[in-house]
Parts: C-alpha cells; structure tokens; sequence
C-alpha cells in the first residue's frame, strides 16, 4: 500500500483564498488591509535587498538585475511593485485563480 504524502498544503485555506480571487486587487475589498500595509512591506524590502546587495535605494529600478520569487504571493500586489522596481520577479501559489489573477 502506498504511503500518503505529507504537504504543507491546507485544501481548505486554498478554496477559501481562490474563492476571493477576484477581489485582490481591489483597494476597498477584502484585501484592504493588505493594500493598506503593501507600502510598508515594500520599504522593508527595498530597504533589506539595497542594503544586502548593495543598490542604491534612491535610483527607479534598484533591483534590475535581480530575480526574485514569491511564495505564496496571493494575487501579486507585492510582485508587481517590485517589478516596478526593476526585478525579474516569478509569483508561485497554491491557488491556480490567484497566479490567474496575479
């Protein structure tokens, strides 16, 4: 008999989450509270990524040149601002309507 694989997967939180796919990118919606802290978590991370690499923090595209993966990134509002910042950036999530939506 074959022996179940573990996963750090919960089938649950993943429908939960796919269900409000739609709703990432709204500023209001659900994800308001993400929206709301995405600048802050932001800044940590340029700030962390300039600091540990060198990059000049005050330049448009601090992270060109660098690649960056997202686990879990939900519908990607972090993905996106740091492409904006100039990094090559692949989002991964357990829920094939949030990468939809990222």
């Amino acid at each position: 008999m074959p022996h179940a694989v573990p996963t750090s997967f919960d089938a649950d939180e993943i429908a939960k989450f796919s269900a409000m796919a739609a709703d990432w990118w709204n500023p209001t919606g659900k994800f308001a509270p993400l929206h709301a802290l995405n600048p802050v978590r932001l800044s940590y991370i340029k700030t962390q990524v300039c600091t540990v690499f060198g990059r000049n923090d005050k330049v448009m595209t601090p992270f060109e040149g660098l690649s960056v993966l997202d686990i879990g990134c939900g519908g990607g509002l972090l993905c996106e601002p740091m492409a904006r910042l100039g990094a090559t950036v692949m989002g991964a999530d357990a829920s094939a309507e949030n990468i939809q939506t990222a």
